[in-house]
């Protein structure tokens, strides 16, 4: 099943196959990210005001907290919860945060890069990637990041140029890598990224290269519509 973090309603939907919702599930405020851990916990991040809650599976029912912990955060394979903090209380500055699996409390994590403007967080089955949409000239990056305790690590920066109206590219939730063979989406047998533009209306699917840089093409999806974050099956 497919779940859907839908933040005017303020809930978390859960859409079987055929396309219908199955459960509906109530969140602190407007959902804006969800995540799946390997457990089958299922994570909402909800914003303004900040706030995790574990609304599905084993450990449904926490509320996790966070006053400004509201941008999409995201499970490692290990159990741990990532999420980037905005600048303000308990932030000072943009931050990264991660609970544990296991854990009953936020740990702050020395992070070498510092963040421009908080986005999303998600794993890519090796490395953390972790979001900023203000990277640098307010272009959006995203740092490669490794986690050893308390302690992260960017192992590399992709920093990606808009081709709309702008170079902004306002994707604060998900992002979708492009393999070899990527099902359709494009005809271009490539390794690379695909974001979403919010630069431009009706938002395109901007697809990059694996330099990231200069956009290589993009795909728009529907002729209105304002798209937060992108996945690809492979």
């Amino acid at each position: 099943n497919v779940y859907v973090a839908d933040f005017s309603a303020a809930d978390l939907k859960e859409i079987n196959s055929s396309g219908s919702v199955i459960n509906s599930f109530p969140t602190a405020s407007y959902a804006f990210g969800c995540s799946v851990a390997p457990n089958g916990d299922v994570a909402v991040t909800s914003f303004n005001p900040g706030d995790v809650r574990i609304v599905a599976g084993p450990d449904a029912g926490q509320d996790w907290g966070g006053v400004a912990l509201d941008w999409p955060g995201g499970f490692d394979l290990k159990g741990n919860f990532y999420v980037e903090c905005a600048d303000e209380a308990p932030c000072s500055s943009p931050s990264l945060y991660e609970w544990p699996a296991g854990g009953s409390s936020w740990m702050k994590l020395n992070f070498n890069h510092s963040i421009g403007f908080p986005g999303g967080i998600q794993e890519d089955g090796k490395d953390l990637g972790v979001m900023d949409q203000n990277g640098g000239n307010f272009q959006n990056g995203i740092y490669l990041t490794t986690v050893s305790g308390s302690t992260a690590t960017e192992k590399q920066a992709y920093i990606f140029d808009g081709n709309c109206s702008g170079s902004y590219i306002d994707d604060p939730s998900s992002w979708g890598s492009l393999d070899k063979k990527p099902d359709g989406v494009s005809k271009k047998k490539l390794k690379g990224y695909v974001l979403t533009n919010l630069d431009c209306f009706p938002t395109p699917l901007t697809i990059f290269g694996k330099k990231a840089g200069t956009a290589t093409g993009s795909i728009t999806a529907l002729k209105y519509q304002y798209d937060q974050g992108v996945t690809l099956t492979h």
